[in-house]
């Protein structure tokens, strides 16, 4: 399923598979990935983000890198090679929240074990990265869980 989230350079590609019967559990597995591109001179230059849940640790982070470097229309390709891995999880819930609006710093994620707690901590990053006048602006733009089973998000 694909998100087309409202602000242009936000891009995210959810997809979630069901854990394959017999799958082995251990240290190299990890349900979900995150990965951010994002200047270091901050969101108002351009921001991407992708995300996956329901792969093992290595297709998870491939399919997250996959759609950050995805270009939703706007995004510039220097900020779509920017794309890292910087969250894997298992069991756990991703959220990301940004400022609509193009142009601002306010851009924020978070994984955590409870999907309102993701979004809380993500929507508190936006408000730290806003600045005064833009913080009541930021939004949660996507959010899931890795619970084993297909997002409906």
């Amino acid at each position: 399923m694909v998100l087309e989230p409202s602000r242009r350079l936000g891009l995210v590609v959810l997809t979630a598979l069901p854990l394959a019967m017999g799958a082995s559990i251990g240290s190299a597995r990890a349900d979900g990935a995150l990965a951010v591109g994002l200047p270091e001179s901050g969101a108002q230059d351009g921001f991407s983000y992708g995300y996956a849940v329901g792969y093992e640790a290595g297709e998870a982070e491939a399919q997250a890198m996959g759609s950050c470097r995805k270009n939703s229309g706007d995004a510039e390709r220097a900020v779509l090679r920017l794309c890292r891995v910087v969250e894997t999880f298992q069991g756990s819930c991703v959220a990301v929240a940004m400022d609509p609006e193009d142009g601002t710093p306010g851009v924020g994620w978070a994984v955590d074990d409870d999907e309102t707690a993701a979004q809380a901590a993500a929507i508190a990053a936006c408000h730290e990265t806003a600045g005064e006048g833009r913080r009541l602006f930021c939004r949660i733009d996507a959010s899931a869980c890795d619970d084993g089973e297909r997002s409906a998000n």
